[in-house]
Order: C-alpha cells, then structure tokens, then sequence
C-alpha cells in the first residue's frame, strides 16, 4: 500500500495512532484540518501546501502526545517534502513514484496501489514552488478566507495557496505582545537555577495567575512556542501546582525534545508526583541532548531510586560526582543511596520522602 505525497505531507504510522492517538486513526482523519486526508493500511497522510502549517500541525500533534523526532530523526510523525523527500532521517518511510505523482509506504512493506485523497485529480497535482521562487517570482495580493493569493510576476497569473493556519501581522503583533506582558508579569517570580523559593506574597501570586491566561492564548496563536509552555510549567511550579504544571513541561518536551533544560523540567515535575517511570525517559532523554552535564545524572540517579533501583541509581549518581567532585547536592544522593542499600534508611519514592 502506498500514500500520495504532495506539498509538505505529515506522515504517522496507524499503528501510532492506535496507541498515541486520541480516537486513533479515525480521530486523526477527523482531526484533519483540511481535505488532504488518506490512508493504507500502514500510513496516514495530512497534506498542507506551506511548510508553516505543516510545522503548525506538528505542534498540534505534539498536544496529543506525538513526538515529531528524537537526535533529529522522525519519531513518531514524518515531514515529508515532495521534492526534497523527508526533511529528517525516517527509517520507517521508503518513497518512490506513482506515474508522476510522489508516493510514500512503510519500510519492508509492500508498495501496493495508491491510496489519495477524496477527489484527487493526477492532472491538478499541486505545484511546488522553493521559498527561493517564491521571493523571485511571486508578489501577495490578497487573502479570501483561508485561502493567500499571489500574482506570478513573471506571467501575471494568479496562484492561490491553501492555508489552514492565521498568517496574519495582526495575530503576530497579539502573539508577540501577549507573550511580553506574560514574561514582564512573572519576572523575577519563577525558579531558575535551582535558587530556593521565596515565599510568595497574595501581589506576586496575582501576577503569576495573571501571566497564565496570556501564555495560553500565546500557545493557541502559534502551537509551536514550546518556551510559552515551559514558562507555563514554571509558572505552576512556583504556584506549587505540580499536576496543573507537568503536561506543560511535557508538552514542550514533545514540541522540542532536544531542548535538555526542558526534558529536565519535565523529569523534576514528574518526580514531584511520584511518576518516576516517566522521569526516567525524560531524564535520560536530556542526558542524550546534554551528555557532559553531570547535574542530569543525579536527576537520573534520583528517579531510578525512586522507582526503587538503588544499584542503579548508585552506579549513576557515581558517574556524576566522577564529573564534578564539588557537586554538593550530587554528593548528598550518594549518601541516600547508600544509607538505601544499607538497610538504615527505605527507600524514598518522590521529592517529598527526601525531606
């Protein structure tokens, strides 16, 4: 079985959808935010003909727990260009031709027919024009809808390109200053650099509940501003709302995930709650993204003991202090772990228990 691959073409494997999906391939197909939806029995396809609105549905996808890439390979969905083919390594993916049109299927499968849109036409094949041709040759008219016209300058015909996401100055000039008023209203509010918490007067909880409602009106404008939804984790964090904080941190993981100060985040909430499963895969995925830093070990070290792994955690937490002997937080795992194995002290399962 094959797909059609036209314009920018977000690719996900069903078996994917079924496990990640909300709904799964059917709720994918429903989810689609414009007519290009097909599907083999392998492969889903949503076509976009602007790489903005592709990236734009990645960041959507990101919401509902798929990732787009790991050590900037695709993971769970694929950006696939007509032209330039995968716009990261996809192992997954093999592509080739169907007449003229591209076509895409699941690796060590067979290539089988083609699987199009409803009512796709071989003759109407959409154009594909590379940003250098755009700047060359076209000029924009107008707007009609979620349509963009532009005018060729070379012959003076009319090109319309399907958009499925706002474009326009109004909506950046509401996002940029949104996301301003939110960063002045927390300054000076939120943890960083693991410096101890003050306590919070009413005025300063006000402003970080203030600052919440125009970072996620940031986040409905652009679903790909994964620094909007980490100043949201912050923000819950320092509110010491650790549930409300965690899909945040999470989120923007998936948005970007070789962000390592974002996977730690991520882990440290988790951690909070007792979830130290997940605080594993996030700790260790911001080792992979950040392998020199010694503080990500003891992260890792500490989410292995609370999933009760003491050895573990202990041969870790060993590499860490290896990396920075001064370290006096690293220093003190250590000693939990031991006192741990050794029988004087049970096994901690979240932050709390170390207190």
């Amino acid at each position: 079985m094959a797909i059609l691959i036209e314009g920018f073409s977000v690719v996900v494997r069903n078996s994917t959808l079924a496990a990640k999906y909300p709904g799964g391939v059917e709720g994918y197909r429903r989810d689609c935010p414009n007519g290009s939806f097909c599907a083999d029995e392998c492969l889903s396809r949503v076509g976009f003909m602007v790489k903005s609105d592709a990236d734009v549905f990645l960041a959507q996808l990101a919401a509902k727990g798929l990732i787009s890439h790991l050590k900037d390979a695709a993971e769970d969905a694929a950006l696939v260009c007509q032209v330039d083919g995968p716009l990261r390594p996809c192992p997954w993916l093999e592509l080739g031709r169907w007449g003229q049109a591209v076509v895409a299927w699941l690796a060590d499968t067979n290539r089988g027919d083609l699987h199009a849109p409803a009512g796709w036409n071989p003759e109407g094949r959409v154009q594909h024009i590379s940003s250098e041709e755009v700047k060359r040759r076209l000029e924009f008219v107008r707007s009609q809808g979620n349509v963009d016209v532009y005018r060729d300058k070379t012959t003076g015909q009319e090109l319309c390109v399907g958009r499925t996401s706002s474009t326009s100055d109004q909506a950046k000039s509401r996002h940029d200053e949104l996301y301003r008023q939110g960063c002045s209203l927390i300054e000076g509010l939120i943890i960083l650099s693991n410096q101890a918490p003050g306590q919070l007067d009413p005025r300063h909880r006000q402003r970080l509940e203030d600052a919440i409602p125009l970072f996620v009106e940031v986040v409905q404008i652009n679903p790909g501003n994964w620094a909007a939804m980490w100043l949201l984790g912050k923000v819950y964090q320092r509110l010491g709302d650790f549930e409300r904080g965690f899909p945040w941190f999470a989120r923007a993981h998936r948005v970007n995930p070789d962000q390592p100060d974002v996977a730690r985040e991520a882990a440290i909430a988790a951690m909070d709650l007792g979830r130290s499963e997940e605080a594993i895969a996030f700790c260790e995925r911001a080792i992979e993204a950040k392998p020199d830093d010694p503080g990500l070990r003891a992260n890792l070290a500490l989410a292995l003991l609370f999933s009760g792994k003491p050895r573990e955690a202990r041969a870790v937490v060993q590499e860490a202090l290896a990396q920075d002997p001064a370290d006096t937080i690293t220093a003190h795992i250590v000693r939990i772990i031991e006192e741990v194995l050794n029988g004087k002290r049970t096994c901690p399962h979240n932050t709390k228990d170390l207190q």
